[in-house]
């Protein structure tokens, strides 16, 4: 009877570490799952970010294109005013 005991408990912390097993698998697959789902996630938001910048970036380029267009327009304007005056005093000089 006493070998028959120890055989029954020898069978129940088996299938015991049998269960801690497999919960410590399930545990381990949940975790990983997690795991990749929230690296699919940081990707995609990421990507967006990257997007985003770049739509930044662009349109930054464009605005600066046209204030450095605007500043030689004005660089222009002012060069031949400057010129006009210029003669306007060479001649009055010289009249």
């Amino acid at each position: 009877m006493n070998s028959l005991s120890l055989g029954t408990l020898a069978v129940l912390s088996f299938l015991m570490g049998c269960v801690g097993f497999l919960f410590m698998v399930w545990r381990i697959s949940w975790a990983v799952s997690g795991f990749v789902h929230m690296q699919e996630r940081r990707a995609a938001t990421e990507e967006q970010l990257v997007r985003t910048l770049s739509d930044f970036v662009g349109k930054q380029g464009q605005t600066n294109g046209q204030l450095w267009d605007a500043v030689q327009v004005q660089a222009d304007r002012l060069n031949r005013l400057i010129e006009k005056k210029a003669v306007e005093v060479t001649n009055g000089q010289l009249g």
